[in-house]
Order: C-alpha cells, then structure tokens, then sequence
C-alpha cells in the first residue's frame, strides 16, 4: 500500500459532486443501456488502485517492469474522480433537461450553497505555499537549469513540495534518497557513494563533487544552524528568516 497515511491529506469527495453522481447514477441504471459500462468500470477499477485493498493492487503493479519503486497509490485519486465526474455530469444535463422548474432551481439552490460551504472543509488545511520573496535582481540570476537541494528543519511535510513553485526551480530533498528502490540506489551508489552511502556527510568534498554531477547548483537549508556541520562552499544568494539559500561552488 502506500507508505504513509498522510499521503491521503487534503483527498476528499466533494458532496456537491456526490449529489450530481448520484442523481447520474440513477439516471444510468434506470435508464439501462451499456453506453456508461466502461466509465463506471474504469471508475471502480482506479478507486481500488486508490484504497489498494490488501495491497492486491500494489503487488500486482510492483511485479511489473519499471514500477517496484511505485510508492503513493493515493494519486490514482485524481484519475477516480475524472471518470466519476463524467457521471455527475449525466446527472446535472438529467436534472437541466428533464425536471420541473420547480425541482430544478430547487435542487441548483441547494448545490450553490453546499458548494460555498464547500470552500472551507472542515478541519482540512491545504499546503500552503511557501513564500520566499527575493530582490528581483537575484532572481534574475537564479540558473534554473539546476536543482535546488533542500535540508529540511525536521521530518518531511507537504510543504517542501511547494518550495519549486516559490523559487520556479526544480528541488529534491534528502528524503527521496531514501525513497528510491533498492535496484536504482544500488545501480546510483558505486557512482555517487557520498550521497548514497551510510553518512552522507562524512566527506563534504567528495559530496560537493557528487552534487555537482548531479546538477545540483544551489542549496536550500530551513535552518541556519546546519550549516554548522554542512560546510560546503558556496555564495548566500538570499536569506530568510530562517532559511539561507545558497549557490554551491
């Protein structure tokens, strides 16, 4: 299954849309035909992959060429509610075209109100963007044909994927090393063993080089005190409150 629970953070139904399925659902089955089979079928089938009950789902897509390192099934979600919204729109032309004005406006009334309420679901924080505010003339100078590598304050949160929308740079953080499959860390060690060794920072010469192979060109620490047993050389390019962003040598 997926490695973490927290990977479901922020993934919910609108009951907006589960009033439009419905109503498109009933439509559909009263109606018969076979028109919708392979939306519906397409439908159950990403949901499973979503939930992976039993983890049947992620055995089955692991055994296959290129995918062992497949890790978050959550984001089938997205492709779940694709194929569902195809019936909340069958459902919305149902209740356009066929119901009395009456019920009509009834039903819409109640749909504007659920979907402005909807604007603010309950207990769900959406991950904000982090906001690093530059002098334009060192963003203009940023080269973002090169990584960003994040040291985070801490664990990692949601918030570290939102660092190359702030910056409009690609960045990786520690943590994907970790993530990666045993076949493509151990096909990437004998190559770059001060990254993907023991202690990444046992030789932070060795390492620099490895970095620059990697084309990684800048470094994005959240805490400056890292910096303390991260001494590699490099130019501040700007500095935050806590965070310090720098162009490695």
């Amino acid at each position: 299954g997926t490695s973490d629970v927290y990977e479901y953070w922020g993934t919910f139904i609108p009951i907006t849309s589960i009033i439009l399925v419905g109503i498109g659902l009933w439509r559909w089955l009263t109606r018969g035909g076979r028109r919708f089979l392979p939306i519906a079928t397409l439908a159950a089938v990403t949901l499973a992959l979503t939930l992976d009950p039993g983890h049947w789902a992620s055995r089955v897509i692991r055994a296959l060429p290129l995918c062992d390192g497949y890790r978050v099934f959550a984001r089938f979600f997205p492709f779940f509610m694709f194929f569902l919204m195809v019936f909340a729109c069958l459902g919305l032309d149902a209740m356009l075209r066929r119901w009395k004005s009456g019920a009509r406006y009834g039903v819409i009334t109640v749909l504007l109100l659920t979907a402005a309420v909807e604007l603010y679901p309950y207990r769900m924080q959406p991950s904000p963007v982090k906001h690093l505010p530059m002098r334009p003339q060192d963003r203009a100078r940023l080269d973002r044909s090169l990584y960003v590598l994040v040291i985070p304050r801490g664990e990692y949160h949601q918030i570290h994927d939102t660092y190359q929308v702030a910056l409009d740079m690609p960045c990786v953080k520690l943590s994907y090393v970790s993530r990666e499959s045993d076949k493509a860390r151990a096909c990437r060690m004998p190559c770059f063993p001060a990254t993907y060794g023991a202690e990444p920072f046992a030789d932070m010469a060795a390492l620099q080089d490895e970095l620059q192979a990697l084309n990684v060109g800048y470094l994005l620490v959240e805490d400056k005190r890292d910096l303390t047993y991260l001494p590699l050389g490099g130019d501040v390019v700007a500095e935050w409150d806590s965070e310090v962003l720098l162009r490695l040598e």
